[in-house]
């Protein structure tokens, strides 16, 4: 892992973090429910304004990884998948020389 991917993980898990502990904060505060549900619109605008291009980033790069994930899993499976046909082909020579050598 570069140095680029572990700050840009650190710096999502601190983003996330700060949310979730704000959030809990609000949800737990002895405020009206229109007044929380007020709080947290104003807190998710205010985050996507100063986060918003970090935000964009991490998705970004978790979709990257995922489309690499996906490439990687596909070949694994295309060539388990020819290993078996190879084999299913190898046992049924086998047999047919079996059948025909006797």
């Amino acid at each position: 892992m570069s140095k680029g991917d572990k700050s840009t993980n650190f710096m999502a898990g601190v983003i996330i973090g700060v949310f979730s502990g704000i959030v809990a904060g609000l949800l737990l505060a002895p405020k009206k429910g229109e007044e929380t549900i007020q709080d947290i619109k104003v807190f998710a605008c205010n985050v996507k304004e100063k986060f918003g291009p970090e935000i964009e980033k991490t998705k970004g790069k978790a979709r990257e990884l995922l489309e690499r994930a996906k490439c990687k899993l596909e070949a694994q499976y295309n060539k388990i998948k020819e290993n078996q046909e190879a084999k299913k082909l190898a046992d049924a020579k086998n047999k047919e020389h079996d059948i025909y050598c006797l």
